[in-house]
């Protein structure tokens, strides 16, 4: 949700994250291996692409559809 919500704000799918990948696992509570296992996941699933700080959303509506569950 994170994701779909800098989107927005950023008026664009590709996000420039303007916190380091340690500090997006402390604000969601979680290691920063699990987020990172998480995104290598999304972007296997073709979900985002993912360069350094910037992330891609490649297909929003199943992003948002996997959210929702």
């Amino acid at each position: 949700m994170y994701l779909i919500e800098q989107s927005r704000k950023q008026e664009s799918d590709t996000v420039e994250l303007i916190k380091t990948k340690a500090s997006l696992a402390e604000y969601f509570g979680v290691s920063r291996p699990s987020l990172e296992r998480e995104l290598t996941n999304m972007q296997q699933e073709g979900l985002i692409a993912a360069e350094r700080r910037r992330i891609t959303i490649l297909r929003k509506t199943d992003l948002i559809q996997l959210v929702c569950r």
